[in-house]
Formats: C-alpha cells, structure tokens, sequence
C-alpha cells in the first residue's frame, strides 16, 4: 500500500499558517498583548514494518513517539507538548498575551538543531529526531502573529535483508558467518573525518568494542557440521540509521571466520566481502536524488530509507581482508523510501 502522508511533506510549509504579506517582525518586535498562533499540518505516526517496503518513492510518515512547540517570550512564552495531537489530526496551538516573544522552536522524538550522534539515532528507525525554530513572527492583525517552521531530515535509512551464500560449487570445506557492519558511518553529525573503521583482518573483534551498534552478530555455520541454509535473517531485516555524509557512503562488509579451503595457501581463516556500489532497482531512477543516470547511488539522503536485499555471495567474493574480493562484481538487490523508499542493488567489491 502506497502511504501519501509524510511528514516530510506535511512539513514543507510547515503551518505556523495564516500566510500573510505583511511585514515580519524579528525578535520581539511585539510590544502587546498578542495572540500567536500556530497550526501544524496532518502527520500521522505508525509502526513500521520490518523492513519497511513499498515501491520507490513510496512515503512513509515519521513515527512521532514525543513532540513538543516551545515559546521564548517575555510573557506568555509556554511549552505545550503536543504529541497525541500530531498523532491524531491537525491541529491548532495558541500561545495568548505573548509580550516580547524571541523563539520559537518544534522538537520532535528528542531533536537537536546540530551536532547529532550516531550512538543515539542508530536504532531509532522511523522515529527520526526533528528540530526546527525561528526568531520571525509575522502580523496578521494588531494582536495575531504567526510564524513558520520547517523541520528537514538528517538521517538517512538503510535496511539490509535476504544475506546468503551459494555454497553449490563452493572450494570452502568450513566457513562461519560471524555478522555484518557499516565500516566508515560518521560517528557524529558535522564531523567527516571522524568515523568507525574496521580494515584488518580480525576487523570482526574491534567492531564488537564499536559504541555505536552499526552492526550485527550473525554466528550462523555456513559450510561444514551443523550448516544451516540462509537467508539471513529468516524474517526481517538489519537496519540502522545513518549520519549522511555526502559522497563519501559506509560500505556493509560481511565477516566470516573458521574458512577453510584446501589447495589455498596463507590465507588464514578470516575471510570478508564489502559492498563496492550500491544500485537503484529497476529502470526508471527520475525523481531519486543521489542517483546517477545507470542507477548508482552515489550519496545516502537525508529523509530516505535505503532497502537493500537479495545479498548473495559467492566463493568469488570473498577476500581474506575487509576490503573484499578483487575485480570482482556480484549484484544484490536494493530498494530506496522518504521517509522515501529506494530499491535497488548492489555490486562486492
């Protein structure tokens, strides 16, 4: 089913309404009585599914656990949660002989105007932090005021499901599949070069130290006593929300450990394969932001979510070092939502 609410969208004008052409007063400007009112458009909130899924471009609404409109005035000035409102319908806030307001502020799910860290919006799925504020107040009568707020997405989501490996034809006599991570996520909002690496062999223990939880323990035998046939998960999917950071994308890297192949020397028994490009499903890629024109995505958006399923590998994928396989390409399927969805691929390295 296609959802058309989001609150990406309902927030584009974000209705502190009642548009007028008359002049904005900044920062306390109003020296009466004054009402100020404030209107925010419909979001609805609901539990996602695991994984979210839909066609690309489908919109899904920001699940909206806390909310709260926040005045800063030299009288009147009041903090109203409004949470089980935006849940439920649009509604009307009024702030009555407001003297002198400064700010005004909407934060939702815990938002912060900056310095986000990976630590604390990693799980928190399509509850994502919002903020917004402005000092502008705009008169639509002697005593009434608005103002307009709009916050925008800084995370990006992805979601990865349907991990195996073709064992047919295989050369690995034993193999462990230990966990997956997100090697290069930044670990704070603002901060490119500060980001959680994980490049050498034995990368698997370090990542397991990793504060911020970009990854996931496995532990399933893939080849040997006690194999169990995949995907992985069996339902579900990994997901783990994301500080963008421009061009430069964490790569999901696959650890494995116990390989042993005959025939192969000085490999050691650590082996890995890491996603060298992430691709759009399908043909048509108008309307995708961060997508070029053969479907590679080239940048994770703020506001999207990121389905990336279908990650089949094989023997040829494989490296005994994170950095994967050489020369070697394998596709996987991938699907892109804000909170858009994206479907779409993606080739190991």
């Amino acid at each position: 089913m296609k959802l058309t609410k989001s609150l990406f969208l309902a927030f584009a004008g974000l209705g502190l309404f009642a548009c007028s052409n008359e002049e904005v007063v900044d920062n306390g400007g109003i020296d009466g009585g004054a009402t100020v009112t404030v209107k925010i458009a419909d979001v609805i909130s609901r539990a996602p599914a695991t994984p979210t899924m839909g066609d690309n471009n489908d919109e899904f609404p920001v699940d909206i656990q806390s909310a709260k409109l926040i005045l800063e005035a030299a009288a009147g000035g009041d903090e109203l949660d409004i949470t089980q409102e935006l849940k439920e319908s649009n509604s009307q806030f009024t702030f009555s002989q407001v003297r002198n307001p400064t700010k005004l502020t909407l934060v939702i799910n815990d938002g912060q105007e900056s310095g986000l860290v990976l630590e604390d919006v990693v799980n928190t799925g399509l509850a994502e932090p919002l903020y917004a504020s402005t000092t502008q107040f705009t008169p639509t009568s002697e005593t009434e005021y608005t103002a307009t707020l709009q916050p925008e997405h800084r995370l990006a989501r992805l979601q990865f499901s349907g991990l195996d490996f073709k064992t047919a034809g295989s050369s690995y006599t034993a193999l462990r599949l230990d966990g997956i991570y997100l090697n290069g996520a930044i670990k704070v909002e603002g901060t490119t070069g500060d980001k959680l690496i994980a490049n050498a062999s034995g990368a698997w223990t370090t990542v397991k130290d990793w504060s911020a939880p970009v990854f996931d323990e496995i532990n399933k035998i893939v080849i040997g006593a006690g194999a169990e046939d995949g995907p992985w998960p069996s339902a579900g999917c990994y997901a783990y929300n994301i500080l963008p950071n421009g061009n430069d994308l964490p790569k999901l890297t696959v650890c494995f450990s116990g390989a042993e192949q005959p025939n192969v020397v000085g490999a050691g028994t650590y082996r890995y394969a890491r996603v060298a490009t992430y691709k759009v499903e399908g043909n048509d890629f108008s309307g995708l932001a961060g997508v070029e024109e053969n479907g590679t995505i080239t940048e994770f958006v703020p506001g999207y979510i990121y389905n990336i399923t279908k990650l089949e590998m094989a023997d040829k994928d494989l490296g005994p070092t994170p950095e994967g396989g050489k020369d070697i390409t394998l596709t996987a399927t991938v699907t892109v939502t804000p909170w858009k969805l994206i479907n779409g691929t993606v080739e190991w390295q």
